[in-house]
């Protein structure tokens, strides 16, 4: 599950730098800001998405991690 996990999270960086890499082309070489521009924006949603991925795989192990330590302490009392 880790190994999917890192893969997706790869993945989007992947496909973020790789539009930024298109927007910077087109920009600088040919001067097709109406590329440059929807390639940039793709790779911004790529990276958001990513960090999305990030967060909420935090928020889930956090929560789990809050409600086994929960179990344990009614377990000792």
């Amino acid at each position: 599950m880790l190994i999917e996990a890192m893969r997706g999270e790869r993945l989007w960086m992947m496909l973020a730098g790789a539009c930024m890499i298109v927007a910077a082309t087109a920009l600088l070489w040919k001067w097709n800001v109406e590329v440059a521009f929807v390639a940039a924006a793709l790779g911004i949603v790529c990276w958001f998405i990513n960090m999305r991925n990030r967060l909420k795989k935090t928020i889930v192990h956090e929560t789990e991690e809050d409600e086994v330590s929960g179990e344990e302490d009614d377990e000792n009392q």
